[in-house]
């Protein structure tokens, strides 16, 4: 029987950190249907095209959608022996759809964990989440910020004030696309 986990709270509660040391402890991936979704942006298919036009125009994912998406990454081999479910059931027909997935299996879920914190740490650890575009390693300019420099940005007449910029070895960090209305 395999091991299959919900980590549920808010955005910043670190769900996606824990996954990561769950998945590596366990050996059995993290699924996360906010990282699923912005994968349909590299995809060509007609499924990943309807995905991206609902997402353009700023609309949810509705439950059927996001089941097949959960669906189709669960039935792939490395999710035999189970998986870490990150952001994902949200609603109740997502979480009825998924006990019924597992059922069809000979699967059920072994725990949902929630993670609490409150509104202010929430807020902070969203907005001060910031990546390098090309190997996405994360920091966060609240927490993590060693190795982060700061400066003004090089184009100054472009933007009044000019931006203050955060970079790691010249490499300008960038926000998560789920955190891009944030501002630190």
């Amino acid at each position: 029987m395999g091991l299959y986990l919900i980590l549920i709270g808010v955005q910043g509660a670190g769900k996606g950190e824990q996954a990561r040391i769950l998945s590596s402890e366990y050996g059995i991936p993290h699924v996360s249907t906010g990282d699923l979704f912005r994968a349909m942006k590299t995809r060509t298919d007609p499924f990943a095209r309807q995905i991206q036009e609902t997402m353009a125009a700023g609309k949810l994912i509705d439950d059927a959608t996001t089941n097949e998406v959960v669906r189709e990454r669960l039935s792939q081999a490395d999710a035999e022996g189970g998986a870490i479910l990150d952001g994902y059931p949200r609603t109740p027909a997502q979480a009825e759809w998924l006990a019924s997935f597992l059922a069809e299996r000979g699967e059920s879920l072994r725990a949902v964990i929630l993670f609490e914190l409150d509104l202010f740490t929430a807020f902070k650890r969203a907005f001060g989440r910031v990546s390098t575009p090309d190997d996405k390693k994360s920091y966060n300019i609240y927490y993590n910020s060693a190795g982060v420099e700061w400066a003004f940005e090089d184009h100054p007449e472009q933007a009044y004030p000019p931006r203050l910029v955060a970079s790691v070895d010249g490499v300008a960090l960038k926000r998560r696309p789920d955190d891009a209305n944030a501002h630190a």
